[in-house]
């Protein structure tokens, strides 16, 4: 953004005295009215992260996708109106190429607000996870085996890497609740992960 603002000022310093004060003059409004959309957006911005700081990824997420809306349609009024002021080509061209510019910068952000998003979201479902096997190992140290299996699948089905202890656990109390098949089928998931003792509990069940 900073080279695109930087080749329109280069163009600008090429047209003559009376083209830049048409220029000037037909974006004086616009300037004022851009302020009447940035700052309550910042202003709800800012508000939204310090009462709901723990849904501040999504914030984030949310207000990047206004300013994208916002800086997408500001540039295509933008362009109509020094078409329709009919300045020399050179400007119009150095205007295009800044809108190219500005766009892959703002492309940049994107991919980088998604993965930003996508690493906090991630972290919470482990999270989530890891409470909810932390719940059923307390279920199985007390020998509620059903719940235990009932707090084990909740951290399957959050975890996308699928921890492999989680299998081991579940598996468990399968056992203990006297469902083999069950138990068989989660051992051999955590043995296919590489876990030893996934591996080592199946010579538990007898064929």
């Amino acid at each position: 953004m900073v080279i695109s603002r930087l080749m329109m000022e280069k163009a600008l310093d090429k047209l003559d005295g009376e083209t830049k004060l048409k220029l000037l003059d037909g974006f004086a409004k616009q300037r004022k009215y851009r302020l009447y959309f940035i700052a309550p957006v910042l202003f709800a911005y800012f508000l939204s992260l310090k009462f709901f700081a723990e849904q501040s990824m999504l914030i984030i997420l949310i207000a990047g996708i206004l300013f994208v809306g916002y800086f997408v349609a500001r540039n295509i009024v933008n362009l109509r109106k020094i078409k329709a002021m009919a300045v020399p080509e050179s400007y119009l061209r150095s205007f295009k190429i800044a809108i190219v510019i500005n766009c892959l910068a703002l492309v940049g952000y994107a991919i980088y607000a998604y993965t930003l998003f996508h690493s906090a979201n991630q972290y919470d479902n482990q999270w989530a996870a890891y409470n909810y096997a932390n719940k059923g190992v307390a279920d199985m140290r007390g020998q509620n085996y059903q719940a235990g299996i009932n707090d084990f699948t909740q951290a399957i089905q959050i975890d996308s890497t699928q921890d492999a202890s989680y299998y081991v656990n579940r598996g468990t109390c399968f056992y203990y609740s006297g469902k083999m098949k069950e138990a068989k089928t989660d051992w051999t998931k955590a043995a296919s992960m590489g876990n030893i003792t996934g591996e080592n509990y199946l010579k538990l069940i007898k064929e």
